[in-house]
């Protein structure tokens, strides 16, 4: 194994082990998957109370996984997730652009200070974006070496059983997976430049079959519906998109706000179960966008650019929280924005597996950014996008400082 993604993957190791166990005092996620978590341990029942399909089964299923483990170790289960997810960018870079772009762009992600506080929550978008990451890393691997250095070759059986099973576990952890690997897939079968990443391919399109349709038929037999998602997905789009979401993400950080009491009350009160409430709020949701385009148009861009900065409006905007997270975000955005012209200019990128890598981060942003404008706000719901920005930035700052990154990679 390459010796820089052995320091970059300790290193990260080291901080979020710091980060765990000095930093962060709540461990528990931002969702109802502990919930989940607790009464699947208890009762051997996936299910929220009276709903047995709220939430998507991967990070549940982590979590029910974790409670197995002794209490202090608890804390420590993301270590693992968040290493997959900084050790696969650090291996993507490094099968394109080599050594020295694949230290910096590892260490950007590592001390990403998003990364290094919010990797110990428990999350799914975490969980979801380490996968989808994995999956790109073998796509890339996959495909010959042309005229870059040392890459890891991953072209057996066993790598691309890794890749299906890696798209089955994001495919069950968050809607956002589903879309950008389908994408992803059907774009690499059919591409001939791609073609020597096909097998790969093939394994991630059945991981994304079976994951689906083993979830969508237990919906149908426990909810009476197929359902791919979850049944909180009307309610959040509804949210993300009728008139008060602007509202509350000033108030409170969030544009999911049903326990404010904010939704109208015709709203709260559907019959049918939990897939009638589903539906019914995915209707609400359609009927108020038809209706008045134009405001969730602006509620779209508002959510976006707040996803984008970090800021959190729950908290003062000159708390160390917001100074912090806004300052390093727009850092990272425009040494990204940098990068796009260098990645262009570099050679690795006119290889096969720069412009695989490409397409993946075009696929990405489309998925990420149709999503944060139909759904939730916050850092974590850009995650994936943001191991491109890592790449981007790492390319920028290795062109801009080419001596000093060609003697630390020495040393490497």
């Amino acid at each position: 194994m390459p010796r820089v993604l052995i320091v970059v993957v300790a290193s990260c190791a080291l901080v979020q082990l710091l980060s765990a166990t000095w930093m962060v005092r709540d461990y528990t996620t931002p969702n109802v998957s502990r919930e989940i978590a607790e009464q699947l341990v208890a009762t051997g029942e996936y299910a929220n109370g009276d709903a047995r399909a709220y939430q998507l089964p991967g990070e549940p299923l982590l979590i029910a996984a974790g409670l197995h483990l002794p209490s202090p170790l608890r804390p420590y289960l993301h270590v693992p997730v968040v290493m997959l997810f900084v050790g696969s960018i650090t291996a993507t870079a490094l099968a394109v652009w080599g050594t020295r772009v694949a230290g910096v762009a590892g260490g950007l992600a590592t001390l990403d200070p998003f990364v290094v506080a919010h990797g110990p929550v428990w999350d799914d978008a975490m969980l979801a974006a380490s996968l989808e990451w994995l999956v790109i890393a073998l796509l890339v691997h996959a495909l010959p070496v042309r005229n870059i250095g040392p890459a890891i070759r991953s072209r057996s059986g066993g790598a691309r059983l890794v890749a299906g099973l890696a798209a089955a576990g994001a495919a069950i952890t968050r809607l956002h997976s589903q879309w950008l690997l389908a994408g992803l897939t059907v774009i690499t079968l059919s591409r001939r430049r791609f073609a020597a990443a096909r097998g790969t391919a093939a394994a991630i399109a059945i991981g994304l079959v079976l994951a689906v349709g083993l979830w969508g038929w237990r919906n149908a037999n426990t909810v009476g519906a197929f359902i791919s998602g979850s049944t909180h997905d009307g309610k959040t789009f509804f949210e993300s998109t009728y008139s008060t979401a602007r509202g509350a993400i000033l108030e409170n950080g969030a544009a999911q706000n049903f326990e404010a009491g904010k939704i109208p009350p015709q709203a709260l009160t559907p019959i049918g179960g939990e897939v009638a409430m589903n539906r019914y709020f995915m209707s609400e949701a359609w009927r108020y966008i038809v209706a008045h385009p134009f405001d969730v148009m602006v509620t779209a861009v508002f959510k976006t650019m707040v996803s984008l900065s970090g800021v959190d409006f729950a908290r003062p905007l000159t708390s160390p929280r917001n100074l912090v997270g806004v300052a390093s975000n727009l850092a990272l955005l425009f040494t990204a924005v940098a990068g796009i012209a260098a990645w262009r200019r570099h050679p690795g990128s006119a290889t096969d597996r720069g412009r695989l890598v490409a397409t993946a981060a075009m696929t990405t942003a489309l998925t990420t950014f149709a999503l944060l404008a139909a759904g939730p706000v916050g850092l974590r719901y850009r995650i994936s996008l943001a191991g491109f920005f890592y790449l981007a930035a790492a390319l920028a700052l290795h062109i801009r400082f080419r001596p000093t990154t060609e003697a630390l990679s020495a040393r490497m």
